[in-house]
């Protein structure tokens, strides 16, 4: 899995308030956002 491209993907599908990601997240947590992250492109 590229992360650095997956989280620079949900970071761009952040409300833009500053708001990093700095927490490692879990894995359920990483599936979620994609399927988020695709909705949205799917839009």
């Amino acid at each position: 899995m590229k992360k650095d491209l997956l989280m620079q993907e949900i970071q761009d599908h952040l409300p833009s308030t500053g708001a990093l990601i700095t927490e490692p997240l879990t894995l359920a947590q990483v599936a979620k956002l994609a399927t988020t992250a695709a909705q949205a492109r799917a839009l």
